[in-house]
């Protein structure tokens, strides 16, 4: 359950306040349910070397953060301006 945390006087002020007024913004629930299972799949595959699983539940990992800090900067009226991770490319 992400909860985003605001400082109204951040805006005048352009830094976060010592005292002050806090918002809390609560959001939605967040599904990871697609992501685990996916990694599940991965992690019993007979078909990758033991690095490009290592390399592929990485992103996952990776993925679930981003999607986590870009609803955190929206319910904290921030932005997060990083993009989401790539997937992996293998070497032959």
């Amino acid at each position: 359950l992400p909860i985003g945390i605001d400082y109204p006087l951040r805006i005048k002020s352009r830094r976060i306040p010592r005292i002050g007024r806090i918002i809390f913004r609560i959001g939605r629930q967040m599904d990871f349910t697609e992501e685990f299972e996916k990694a599940e799949k991965i992690k019993f595959s007979t078909e990758l070397s033991q690095r490009h699983k290592e390399m592929i539940l990485h992103y996952f990992n990776k993925l679930i953060v981003h999607r986590v800090m870009i609803e955190l900067s929206g319910l904290s009226g921030k932005a997060f301006p990083f993009d989401p991770p790539s997937f992996p490319r293998f070497a032959d």
